[in-house]
């Protein structure tokens, strides 16, 4: 039950990029390393992949502000607690 498939060194390369932009190594770090004229070449032959990461951190950045929004909540409720007993 051998597999066939041998990879080609464009396979290979591709896998290198893409584990690279998974890693969130620099997109021009990226483009440098494959060659790239320039990062627009890297950039569209990456963009599925970029798509994908973008989801990602979208959903990081809610949960940053999220708990700064929490934080400062709880700084006001605090604030105010603590201007309440200082009033008693």
């Amino acid at each position: 039950m051998g597999l066939d498939h041998h990879i080609t060194s464009h396979e290979l390369r591709h896998t290198h990029a893409s584990v690279l932009l998974y890693k969130r190594v620099n997109i021009m770090t990226i483009s440098k390393r494959l060659g790239h004229a320039n990062i627009s070449i890297t950039l569209d032959t990456y963009s599925h992949i970029l798509k994908e990461l973008e989801k990602i951190e979208n959903k990081e950045v809610k949960n940053i502000f999220s708990k700064i929004n929490k934080d400062i909540k709880f700084g006001t409720n605090l604030a105010q607690q603590r201007k309440k007993e200082r009033n008693r």
